[in-house]
């Protein structure tokens, strides 16, 4: 029996849909895995044009709720807030179907009340979402279940809950540090993508983890989403930062070795050195000796900051990876947990008064959580490079 789903699509991803026929709409949505077009009924809503797409007809210029939805609620959204709140099955809860702004915010209503955002999920089961006005959502006013978990409706649509506010990223990026910079990224296959100028042997093929174009990896996405420009990047599918990563800190101007300088540099860059079992070391280790991890990373901060006086170099520890099937923290093959070679980078960077983000503990990977975050057990799909793209704009304020 076929089902009915409700997929409202933005803007930008409208943007990214080369055939916007209805056919071309529908394959769209089936490569991003958003419907099964076998046995689900998709009935979008394309905010830009406002038509209507539905069971494969196009519709003109409709309000969603005159279409028919055999009984669905139907989630509209206007001015950047929800007017009401999406509704999903309990079984489509752990689905790639997620309702979403353009900022990649999910707030969604299962059929038995409970909300769920990226980064809440309520124990109790709310039957309404409560509603206040815009001047009391900063009093001791809250809504809440006896476990203080808090969910609040404005008054003009944005949702709130204790970790969470709809409007967030917005507000950050109408003042992100980034906007009209340039920046270049250095990694591994986390930030690589087929055919990008300096990524080698890339994971991200423009086919898989949800992830089809540049702007939905996560350094795309920050520049995207932030308004600066990709300068370069220098990404190795495999690298380690011992032996390769760390030679290549030449390779960041525009051109490569040549060209424009970047404002900003991330490195992205250990998780190859954690799985293979390299040394991990100490940070006395000397930088030119390149033989453990503290010596190569300091190394590869050393020789940016010289090659790039005036840039601003951003280190990131590594995201949590489940490849040795293991948690609470992940270890190698010689029992060295993740967390230590994410401790030398955020070292390594306090040794040369460099920032650092922990992204290993602001994008919570765990065994319970890893199937809906990466594509395999080491790469975010597209939901996890937007967590980490959301991670940096939200904590760098450098």
């Amino acid at each position: 029996m076929s089902s009915i789903k409700n997929i409202i699509i933005s803007q930008a991803t409208y943007n990214d849909i080369t055939d916007k026929s209805a056919s071309g709409i529908l394959s769209y949505l089936a490569t991003q895995n958003l419907y099964d077009p076998s046995t689900q009924i998709p009935i979008v809503y394309l905010e830009s044009t406002k038509k209507v797409l539905c069971n494969g007809t196009l519709y003109g210029e409709v309000n969603l709720d005159d279409i028919p939805t055999a009984g669905s609620e139907n989630p509209v959204k206007s001015g950047g807030v929800y007017s009401t709140t999406p509704s999903i099955d309990d079984t489509d809860i752990d689905a790639d179907l997620d309702f979403s702004d353009e900022d990649g915010n999910v707030v969604m209503r299962l059929s038995d009340g409970h909300i769920k955002t990226k980064y809440f999920d309520s124990d109790e089961v709310y039957n309404t979402v409560p509603t206040i006005d815009d001047t009391r959502a900063n009093t001791d006013l809250d809504f809440s279940d006896e476990d203080g978990n808090v969910v609040m409706r404005l008054s003009d649509g944005h949702i709130i809950t204790k970790n969470f506010n709809s409007s967030n990223i917005e507000d950050i990026l109408s003042d992100n540090i980034f906007k009209n910079k340039r920046i270049s990224f250095i990694g591994d296959s986390i930030t690589t993508f087929a055919n990008y100028p300096g990524s080698n042997s890339p994971f991200y093929t423009g086919q898989n983890a949800g992830i089809t174009n540049v702007n939905q990896t996560w350094w795309g996405g920050l520049c995207k989403k932030c308004g600066a420009t990709i300068n370069r990047i220098y990404a190795y599918g495999g690298g380690d930062v011992v032996g390769r990563l760390c030679l290549q800190y030449d390779k960041l101007f525009s051109e490569g070795s040549t060209g424009t300088a970047p404002d900003y540099i991330f490195i992205l860059g250990g998780i190859n050195d954690w799985y293979h079992g390299r040394n991990l070391g100490t940070l006395e280790d000397n930088e030119a000796s390149n033989t453990t991890f503290y010596a190569a990373y300091k190394y590869l901060i050393k020789n940016l900051k010289i090659t790039y006086p005036n840039a601003t170099i951003i280190c990131l520890s590594m995201l949590n990876s489940m490849i040795f099937d293991n948690d609470n923290p992940p270890t190698n093959n010689n029992k060295i947990s993740i967390r230590k070679f994410c401790e030398a980078v955020i070292e390594c960077a306090k040794y040369y008064s460099v920032p650092y983000l922990d992204l290993n503990c602001l994008v919570n990977i765990n065994i319970n959580n890893y199937t809906r975050i990466l594509a395999d057990k080491t790469h975010p799909n597209y939901i996890g490079a937007e967590l980490v793209t959301d991670a940096i704009i939200r904590n760098v304020k450098c």
